[in-house]
């Protein structure tokens, strides 16, 4: 298994709340020298903007969506992992948006 690199984000559940505008991503931020545990909320389409330029971007999203909103319970989570079989990882910058990044503190 390749380890994961500086300066991305892996995310290890999404959560989906019914009639909720946004999904709340559990993820690893892995900076230049520390990895964070965090959750981070996405609107959805900036998170089917995320697979745009990924390989199997299509078919990926396609597969979360059909487990994460298939589903009658009323609170809903996936593992990436479980259901692409491989680590969901992003670059911080694209993940991240400046506005909402936090500042560094001595």
């Amino acid at each position: 298994m390749k380890a994961q690199e500086k300066n991305t984000t892996k995310i290890k559940y999404i959560i989906y709340e019914n009639n909720d505008t946004e999904l709340l991503l559990n993820c690893e931020v892995k900076t230049e020298c520390k990895i964070f545990h965090t959750d981070i909320p996405i609107g959805m389409l900036s998170f089917v903007r995320l697979f745009e330029k990924r390989e199997n971007g299509n078919d990926e999203i396609n597969l979360i969506a059909e487990k994460l909103f298939n589903t009658g319970y009323p609170i809903n989570h996936v593992s990436p992992k479980n259901i692409l079989n491989i680590d969901l990882i992003f670059n911080n910058n694209i993940i991240i948006p400046t506005s909402k990044r936090l500042n560094k503190s001595a």
